[in-house]
C-alpha cells in the first residue's frame, strides 16, 4: 500500500453531534484492492478500540499535490528585496556568495550609512587592511538565486490571472537584478582592523567587528528606518499562546526607536539573514 495522506475527520451537519470520527487514510489510486482495503480498515478499527478510541478507519484513493493556488508576492514585499526592513541578506561585490545581514541604519556626519559586521564583507585575509571603497550588494547571490527559484515555482503554479501579473512582476524586477552592480547599496565608508585591540574600561581585548557602508542615495534614499518584520511559525505560535495567553503576536514590524545609554539593561532580539529572529 502506497498510502499519500491520514487525516481524522467528522463529516456531518453542524447540528448533529452523532456522526462517528473517521481516520481517512489516503491511498495512491490503483496501489491497493479493496479486499486488502476492508483488512487494513478493519484492523486499524481494533487498534483504536484497543486503545480506548471509538473511531472509525476507511480508506480512499488520493494525490498529494503542494498548494497550487499561491499568491506571489510582489518585489516590494519580499523581505529580501525591501531596504525598508532590517536583517536583509548582504555581501561584498567581490565575494557575493558570502552572505551576511545588515543591520542598523544610522548617520554619520550627516551620510546615511549601515552597520554591519566586518568579517560578512571581508575574505578573512585582509583583517589588518582598510576595506573603504568596496562595493556592497543587497541581496548576496544565493538569496538571490533562492528568490529567483521560488518566483519560477510560484508561476509555474499560479491559478489566476492577478496571480500571474504579480508573480511575472516580480520576475521582471528580478531580470533587473542579475548584474551584481545593480544590487550595490553602497560603499564601505570605514572599517577598523579586525585585531584585537585594548580599551579603556575593559581588561580583556576588544576585537572590533564593525564596518560602516555610506549608502548609495540613488538606490536607497529617503527615510529608512530600523524595522524588522517578525516571522513566527504556526509552532511557535502555539507555544507563546499556551504559556503567555495574553501576549500577542505582531502583525506589523518592529521599530527601533529612541537611545539607549550605556547600563541599560535590556534584552536585545538581532534577525539574521539565516537565523531569523534570535
Amino acid at each position: 500500500m502506497d498510502w499519500t495522506t491520514i487525516d481524522v475527520i467528522r463529516i456531518g451537519t453542524e447540528q448533529t453531534t452523532s456522526d462517528p470520527i473517521i481516520l481517512w487514510v489516503g491511498v495512491v489510486p490503483g496501489s491497493l484492492s479493496w479486499q486488502e482495503g476492508d483488512k487494513i480498515a478493519c484492523r486499524c478499527r481494533k487498534v483504536l478500540l484497543e486503545a480506548g478510541l471509538d473511531i472509525h478507519c476507511e480508506i480512499r484513493e488520493s494525490f498529494v499535490k503542494r498548494a497550487v493556488s499561491t499568491i506571489p508576492l510582489q518585489e516590494g514585499k519580499v523581505p529580501s528585496l525591501s531596504a525598508v526592513l532590517g536583517g536583509q541578506a548582504i555581501a561584498a561585490e567581490r565575494t557575493p556568495t558570502k552572505e551576511g545581514t545588515l543591520g542598523l541604519y544610522l548617520s554619520v556626519g550627516g551620510v546615511q550609512c549601515a552597520l554591519v559586521s566586518r568579517h560578512v564583507v571581508g575574505d578573512g585575509k585582509d583583517n589588518h587592511s582598510s576595506l573603504s571603497g568596496q562595493h556592497v550588494i543587497m541581496p548576496g547571490q544565493t538569496t538571490y538565486k533562492a528568490i529567483y527559484n521560488q518566483q519560477q515555482e510560484d508561476l509555474a503554479a499560479c491559478a489566476t490571472q492577478d496571480d500571474t501579473e504579480a508573480c511575472q512582476k516580480l520576475g521582471t524586477h528580478l531580470s533587473h537584478l542579475e548584474d551584481l552592480s545593480s544590487r550595490r547599496i553602497g560603499q564601505i565608508l570605514f572599517s577598523p582592523p579586525c585585531v584585537p585591540t585594548t580599551r579603556a574600561g575593559y581588561h580583556n581585548p576588544w576585537l572590533p567587528d564593525y564596518a560602516l557602508i555610506a549608502l548609495d542615495e540613488g538606490r536607497l534614499c529617503g527615510s529608512l528606518s530600523n524595522a524588522v518584520q517578525v516571522h513566527v511559525s504556526l509552532g511557535q505560535l502555539q507555544l507563546m499562546k499556551k504559556y503567555h495567553p495574553n501576549l500577542t503576536q505582531p502583525t506589523s514590524p518592529l521599530r527601533l526607536r529612541g537611545t539607549f545609554t550605556p547600563g541599560d539593561q535590556r534584552v536585545v532580539g538581532k534577525y539574521g539573514r539565516s537565523t531569523d529572529l534570535t
